[in-house]
């Protein structure tokens, strides 16, 4: 789990580093087209799954991910890797309420500190009134959009082949971009079509360390370690991007974390 964490900024990075080039509608149908077809061979060979598949459930869900997926990468495109990942840090806090809502999952006082925290934090990231740029507010709506396909997903792998889901989504989000794409049609070169298959590598890659993971440890062990991604995505944008955050960004991230680490379960 943490080796998938750390290296999903790398598809982060190249999504930013390409979006200086090409759009971000373009690039990101090319990344759900490239992942669709190494997806494809998989899904067909576990079609016995679709015998469970519950079709309109799962086009809902997908959309939910393809939004959070565009407005997180449309923000990365404006602002540096660290202060949109912080603000959609904000999404395991934001699955803890609509758990609370959908879920009839009970809101402690843990949860109820960890829903103050992540609202104090992202209020610091966001500054209203003094910096906030667009780009902090896109990545603060994908990461309320992520929750809710998070939410949807823990209902949707009760039933269906991850394999399936992935397919199923990635295909999703090739359909629904496809009239955007054609519309901000660029001629790609060999090194963006290279990039692109890297970012959906980077992609299978990570979905399939997760998968692993959740067989061997519970999710309330797992979860918080979703926030080393911000070293990683530290690292890259110093090195790649010479972006750093001030102090007060990283006093807000480090609210949020402190909010979502709250969130561990303990053994019983």
């Amino acid at each position: 789990m943490l080796l998938s964490i750390l290296i999903i900024p790398f598809s982060d990075g190249i999504m930013k580093y390409m979006s200086v080039s090409y759009s971000v509608v373009f690039v990101s149908w090319a990344r759900f087209l490239a992942i669709t077809m190494l997806m494809l061979p998989l899904a067909i060979h576990r079609r016995h799954s679709f015998l469970k598949f519950r079709f309109y459930f799962q086009t809902f869900r997908a959309l939910f991910f393809v939004a959070a997926l565009l407005l997180y990468f449309t923000a990365i495109s404006r602002i540096s890797l660290v202060d949109a990942l912080g603000a959609s840090l904000l999404a395991p806090i934001f699955a803890t309420v609509l758990a609370v809502v959908f879920l009839k999952e009970r809101l402690n006082l843990k949860k109820k500190i960890a829903i103050f925290l992540g609202f104090l934090g992202a209020v610091i990231v966001l500054r209203p009134g003094l910096s906030m740029d667009i780009g902090t507010i896109y990545a603060l709506i994908a990461g309320f959009m992520y929750a809710c396909f998070l939410v949807m997903t823990r209902m949707a792998v009760q039933t269906s082949s991850p394999f399936i889901i992935l397919a199923f989504q990635s295909f999703v989000g090739t359909i629904l971009l496809t009239p955007f794409a054609l519309m901000e049609w660029e001629q790609i070169e060999v090194e963006g079509m290279a990039l692109v298959f890297a970012m959906a590598l980077i992609s299978l890659s990570v979905n399939l360390l997760s998968l692993n993971a959740f067989r061997f440890a519970q999710a309330s062990t797992l979860s918080p370690l979703v926030y080393f991604e911000l070293v990683s995505a530290t690292l890259i944008g110093f090195f790649f991007f010479k972006d750093f955050p001030d102090w007060i960004t990283w006093l807000g991230i480090s609210v949020i974390v402190i909010g979502g680490l709250s969130l561990i379960e303990g053994k019983k």
